[in-house]
């Protein structure tokens, strides 16, 4: 069993062989008999302040049990200004900081639902900033639909730069380009060309030209020649064929450099 110095005169044995503090509590804790005698009492401000607290909860209670509700400001940890009991006894706080500007104000919290925090207004007599509904009811409507409206013209804007690009690429079919490879997987390679346009080479493509997919080093290599392609390496390629109806760019190898790996002996 580990045994630690610091925990020399603890007694117990399965929290010393892992993390349980619930069996270190039960292990160690002695029971209090006694009674409240070393307790310290309130001071002179608590009991002034508390009879302060008193007179507002009873006039609180006498108004059906709201004294003041806040109709005009949304709560938040920086919505008000620092409230205090009592503003002629506030050097006898020691804790400031209330919900709103004043003791027992209820708090406007409309992100738990407007019309609940709205009812709670009406149901004792307050009629909450009629602005707060416009807010929250309609606002966040009109945000949804632009932001719907946005996503869509940005899914547009990239459909037709996609059909510009394969409509562009038709032109070019059998000529060659340089580009880089930014991913390789089993189904081949995908490259960007100089002039920014992205494409494929299919895997059937280059097993045609002897080129099989290595998992272990995810790379595409002729074992027969020992040449390589993988991410980040310059190719020259081959405009085949272009599909304007899903706006893809197929390629295939053309004459290249291409870096050769060393056989060993």
């Amino acid at each position: 069993m580990l045994q630690k110095e610091q925990w020399q005169g603890f007694n117990g044995r399965i929290w010393r062989e892992e993390i349980n503090l619930r069996e270190f509590i039960q292990d160690n804790y002695t029971p209090y008999d006694g009674d409240a005698s070393f307790l310290e009492g309130p001071t002179e401000a608590t009991d002034t302040l508390w009879g302060e607290l008193q007179k507002l909860q009873k006039a609180e209670r006498e108004k059906g049990g709201v004294l003041d509700m806040d109709t005009d400001i949304v709560s938040s940890l920086t919505s008000h200004k620092p409230g205090y009991i009592s503003e002629s006894l506030k050097e006898k706080e020691q804790i400031v900081g209330l919900q709103t500007d004043k003791p027992l104000k209820r708090a406007f919290m409309p992100f738990g639902g407007i019309r609940t925090a709205e009812e709670a207004c009406t149901t004792y007599g307050y009629t909450p900033n009629p602005k707060f509904n416009k807010i929250f009811n309609e606002l966040p409507l009109i945000c949804n639909d632009s932001s719907l409206k946005e996503r869509r013209a940005d899914e547009i804007e990239r459909i037709v730069n996609r059909y510009k690009i394969a409509e562009l690429m038709e032109s070019h079919i059998g000529e060659d380009f340089d580009a880089i490879i930014t991913y390789v997987s089993p189904k081949g390679i995908t490259i960007r060309t100089t002039n920014y346009v992205t494409g494929h080479i299919t895997m059937n493509e280059l097993r045609c030209n002897g080129f099989k997919f290595s998992p272990e080093k995810n790379i595409i290599i002729n074992k027969s020649s020992g040449k390589v392609y993988k991410f980040g390496d310059n190719i020259c390629v081959k405009v085949k064929n272009v599909n304007k109806i899903n706006y893809s760019v197929d390629f295939s190898l053309a004459k290249s450099k291409v870096k050769t790996l060393k056989r060993s002996k």
